[in-house]
């Protein structure tokens, strides 16, 4: 199988995943049962709230498919341009050859081109000129890749924000978690520590696949609520 194909199918799947993806039965009972409610969510309310949720796991679903490209891992597009770059060098490297040889640019001539040393010239300086591109291009994909653990990741950031904003809305005593509450001591004897983190988690997990510890939650919530404060 070809890389094209390989790609278009890894596409074909992740535009199916995003029009199909739900929460499972299961999943949403979880959801439900992470936080205490102002009222029971059963009925018309159960309808709505798996309505808001779904749509708002939906956006992230779409946003996290069309955000990167996992086709391409960090440091690939350097490695791409490096070996396109030697490609071309290589290339120049062969053209220069040809200049240089008397016999080869006369059989060249007698092949049909009778400007073939002008258009050796030109030839090798749009490749010189190819190859400068590339060099900047990886020197700029380096960059990017060593600064790439401090880009905000804005999709994950607005689901965090948009599923904050419907605790606020539906919880019985909502509270905005802290490093105390994160670190997994208990506000009050019955009550989980940190209801929201709780509901991040029971929504989050489906999505992501992977069991955040309260600590690393309580620091996504409060990136995803500062960056918002950022003009």
């Amino acid at each position: 199988m070809t890389d094209a194909s390989e790609a278009d199918l890894q596409r074909a799947w992740r535009a199916e995943y995003r029009e199909t993806w739900r929460y499972t039965q299961v999943e949403f009972v979880k959801i439900t049962r992470s936080f205490v409610a102002k009222q029971p969510i059963v009925g018309a309310r159960w309808l709505e709230f798996r309505g808001i949720l779904q749509s708002l796991a939906w956006f992230y679903v779409v946003g996290k498919a069309e955000d990167v490209d996992p086709l391409l891992k960090p440091g690939e597009l350097k490695r791409h341009l490096e070996s396109h770059r030697k490609k071309l060098r290589k290339a120049q490297r062969s053209v220069a050859a040809i200049m240089g040889n008397h016999y080869l640019a006369h059989e060249i001539r007698k092949a049909g081109s009778v400007a073939i040393d002008r258009d050796l010239r030109k030839l090798h300086g749009e490749l010189e000129y190819f190859c400068h591109v590339l060099d900047k291009a990886e020197i700029e994909s380096g960059e990017k890749d060593s600064k790439g653990g401090n880009r905000p990741d804005e999709t994950l950031h607005e689901f965090v924000r948009g599923l904050y904003g419907i605790y606020l809305k539906i919880a019985a005593a909502p509270k905005q978690p802290n490093s105390w509450i994160a670190a997994g001591a208990t506000e009050s004897p019955g009550k989980p520590p940190g209801e929201f983190l709780a509901f991040l988690a029971a929504c989050l997990y489906p999505l992501e696949k992977i069991e955040r510890s309260p600590t690393s939650l309580f620091q996504l919530h409060r990136r995803a609520l500062a960056i918002a404060c950022v003009p």
